[in-house]
């Protein structure tokens, strides 16, 4: 008969035995004979927030980038026996990007590897493939973490402001300054209207009229129910009055897991486009190098190392957004 009355007590949290290197003692429970079965538990994760990066190599440790204006505006009325009007090519904003080193290791003692009967070292060079994966996804959710209404943010975008902001200056100092930041609001039919009406009215550096269409929402997982409901309701559902839903099939989204910030993004372009100036620049990709210590033959090491950096150009192509009241 099974006890029915079990009650719950937390298991203290288990410590190795203090070495950086993997041993046996520090494993003597799970290499001990008798035990049934023996398994690691393992995580799997999708990428996300890589997937909104355009890639690009570089090869010093800081590189800086300029851009420039593109000749906009319109041509005046000239007869040909008048002078031509001559315009020039702007200077515009720049950025820079700096690249940082990562690296993490193990090291396993010769005896661990002998006894190891339930394959704890095996696989230790896919763990760390994981942990390099890890990394790049918490340090680009940081960057949307701190996209909207930040206090500081891990990357400025050229023209020395926030990914999404408003009262933006234009590189040509004869235009208006520009906004990519949505006013504070629940998500509903409405406020993805206006989103895509403001977006409609993006202009260029130069100020001139150019429009954008949004191609698809990013949310927390938080909104992902209400943004279902928009996007696949004939009728309004935050509406008593049952109203028409102008939103219905309108718009794709997506939830990004590791957006925690009460925010929402609008994709006006395609990520992998040159649209897209949020970078994430490599200058190593990922690295493993396994080696036997110099001075103790017996000891086996092996390091993951790689080196890249985020940057931020103009986000007027591609990236719109919000705080989520």
């Amino acid at each position: 008969m099974p006890d029915m009355a079990q009650t719950a007590s937390a298991a203290t949290s288990l410590h190795g035995t203090g070495s950086d290197i993997h041993t046996s003692e520090a494993f003597v429970n799970a290499l001990t004979k008798g035990l049934d079965k023996v398994w690691m538990r393992d995580f799997t994760r999708a990428e996300q927030g890589r997937k909104y990066m355009r890639e690009e190599s570089m090869s010093d440790e800081t590189m800086s980038y300029r851009t420039f204006r593109s000749l906009s505006g319109q041509v005046p009325v000239s007869r040909d026996a008048d002078d031509i009007p001559f315009i020039t090519r702007g200077e515009g904003f720049g950025f820079t990007v700096q690249s940082y080193i990562h690296r993490q290791g193990i090291a396993i003692e010769k005896t661990m590897a002998e006894v190891d009967r339930i394959g704890a070292v095996r696989g230790l060079q896919r763990d760390l493939a994981k942990n390099s994966d890890l990394t790049i996804e918490k340090c680009i959710a940081d960057v949307f973490n701190r996209a909207v209404n930040p206090s500081s943010a891990p990357v400025l975008c050229d023209d020395g402001m926030y990914l999404i902001d408003s009262g933006r200056p234009n590189a040509n100092p004869m235009a208006a300054s520009w906004s990519n930041e949505e006013s504070a609001s629940a998500i509903t039919s409405t406020s993805i209207f206006t989103a895509q009406l403001n977006a409609r009215g993006t202009t260029d550096e130069s100020g001139e009229i150019a429009p954008q269409m949004i191609k698809k929402i990013i949310c927390r997982p938080t909104d992902e129910k209400t943004l279902w409901e928009i996007a696949n309701s004939d009728k309004r559902p935050t509406d008593a009055s049952n109203a028409a839903n102008f939103q219905y099939g309108k718009f794709e989204y997506e939830v990004y897991d590791f957006l925690t910030d009460a925010a929402i993004f609008y994709l006006m372009g395609d990520v992998k486009s040159e649209d897209n100036e949020l970078f994430l620049f490599w200058r190593v990709k990922p690295e493993f190098k396994t080696w036997v210590d110099g001075s103790n033959p017996d000891i086996t090491r092996q390091r993951v190392r790689m080196a890249f950096g985020i940057a931020a150009g103009s986000p007027k192509k591609v990236w719109r957004g919000g705080e989520v009241s």
